[in-house]
């Protein structure tokens, strides 16, 4: 406890918020702050989110981790029977006695739950291209859940929620943060609603979202499948480089209102049957509104198609 002490100072110890049935013994207790609670009204919410992950043993993801006390919930209730966790914080770089108090907490706190964890003490961009470079090559890409907390500014949240999405398994449970916030308005870029909404159109067709309008927290489960978007330079298979710069296959259908069903059914088979990007131009020698619609549908939900009409 010599450390923790040092950390903190001997005029912050009074601040800890200690369980009674610890109290006589420092190391065995959790250390939060009892006035920086803004996490515990969530507990019930989570709680109904966990039986939709998919792992037994979740990796986690936090962006803005404070003390610990989110974090502290996830191990011992989600991974109760395995799993670990991502903390990211800056904590203030360790430039002040503020910040190096609450790397002292989160770092005691997260040791006394007993499973993995790592604590990276940087701001979020920096941390998640380091975790982004690392995933690349581990056997088990990606995260089963991800908490979004960091920046309340509605750039921050955008690009936050941009890089988390890329190491979001299928099926990950993603979770914004301060929607609802009161203290700016929402539409103010000083607001994370902002940045999610933003977040929210660019990604349509990706996720399910499973909270309520009125909601504090926006909730997502991400439906599609995970792309981390960029290749570290020993990466050099075809079908890797072609998904990381973009590049795809291009089909060019020529047809008429006759051959529209044919066409559909081509479109089919091409997705069916391959990887990666495609985009179909469908130059048009007849088709009717009703051909058009049944062709577009024909690509039904698939992120990586695109269908472009091209008038002769």
């Amino acid at each position: 406890m010599g450390s923790l002490t040092s950390a903190l100072g001997p005029d912050r110890m009074a601040d800890l918020d200690i369980s009674p049935s610890n109290a006589t013994d420092v190391t065995k207790s959790y250390l939060f702050t009892s006035t920086q609670d803004w996490f515990s009204f969530h507990v019930d919410t989570w709680r109904l989110l966990f039986s939709r992950v998919q792992s037994p043993a979740p990796r986690i993801l936090e962006i803005g981790s404070w003390e610990g006390r989110s974090a502290v919930f996830l191990l011992t209730e989600l991974c109760a029977q395995g799993g670990d966790i991502v903390c990211v914080d800056h904590f203030d770089l360790m430039k002040s006695a503020a910040g190096r108090e609450r790397y002292a907490k989160i770092t005691h706190n997260l040791a006394l739950t007993g499973k993995p964890s790592r604590v990276l003490d940087e701001f979020s961009v920096p941390a998640l291209m380091t975790l982004l470079a690392e995933e690349m090559d581990s056997p088990n890409p990606g995260y089963d859940w991800i908490y979004v907390d960091g920046s309340h500014e509605a750039d921050d949240t955008f690009l936050d929620g941009e890089l988390v999405w890329r190491l979001a398994k299928k099926g990950a449970i993603v979770i914004f943060d301060d929607y609802h916030w009161d203290k700016e308005p929402a539409d103010s870029i000083h607001h994370p609603q902002r940045g999610i909404d933003a977040f929210m159109i660019l990604h349509r067709g990706e996720f399910d979202i499973l909270s309520s309008p009125a909601q504090y927290q926006m909730i997502l489960q991400k439906t599609s499948e995970m792309r981390i978007g960029f290749l570290l330079k020993e990466k050099d298979t075809i079908h890797e480089l072609d998904r990381a710069l973009g590049y795809g296959l291009h089909i060019a259908l020529t047809v008429d209102t006759s051959y529209a069903m044919a066409t559909a059914a081509a479109i089919r088979s091409c997705l069916n049957h391959t990887q990666g990007r495609i985009t179909f131009y469908v130059v048009d020698l007849g088709l009717l509104p009703t051909d058009r619609d049944k062709l577009q549908q024909s690509i039904g939900s698939a992120v990586e198609a695109t269908i472009v009409f091209v008038a002769l």
